[in-house]
């Protein structure tokens, strides 16, 4: 879809920029299946998967969820 949209810059609509974005996906899953608690995309090159054990683990001890 964001290749669709990208190379057809004419019909690109005005809520594309947020419909194809990486980063509003976390939220758009969480949304659709009503999950609770934080959920955000984490982007660090190499150490994405410790720092998201490092949020979960900081999100649980603090009760946020």
């Amino acid at each position: 879809y964001a290749y669709i949209v990208v190379m057809d810059g004419n019909a690109m609509p005005r809520t594309a920029a947020t419909g194809i974005a990486r980063s509003i996906l976390a939220k758009r899953v969480s949304w659709f299946f009503n999950l609770l608690g934080p959920s955000l995309h984490i982007d660090t090159i190499c150490s994405d998967s410790i720092v998201a054990i490092d949020l979960a683990c900081n999100s649980l001890r603090k009760s946020i969820c």
